[in-house]
């Protein structure tokens, strides 16, 4: 396996992995009867979960894994298609 592979797939997993963690948040603030519209939701739905978090005690370690899975997967992604064009 080429390193632009790696590169891709593996950015490719991390955007995954930070789809279901968030979805994971939005789905404990829709419990608590928390709707947010499409525009804004990403900030919103982060920053509701952490001020909400220690009342339901739900964990702490989704809403810190968010933006650096998003951050990474995105960088790596990107260094794959960049790499990737350089073939």
């Amino acid at each position: 396996m080429t390193i632009v592979k790696v590169y891709l797939y593996a950015g490719i997993i991390l955007i995954w992995l930070f789809a279901a963690l968030h979805y994971f948040l939005y789905l404990s603030l829709r419990e608590e009867g928390r709707n947010y519209i499409a525009s804004n939701w990403f900030w919103p739905v982060l920053s509701d979960y952490l001020k909400l978090r220690s009342k339901h005690g739900w964990p702490s370690w989704p809403a810190y894994l968010v933006v650096p899975t998003l951050v990474l997967g995105l960088v790596l992604f990107l260094i794959g298609v960049d790499k990737l064009s350089h073939i």
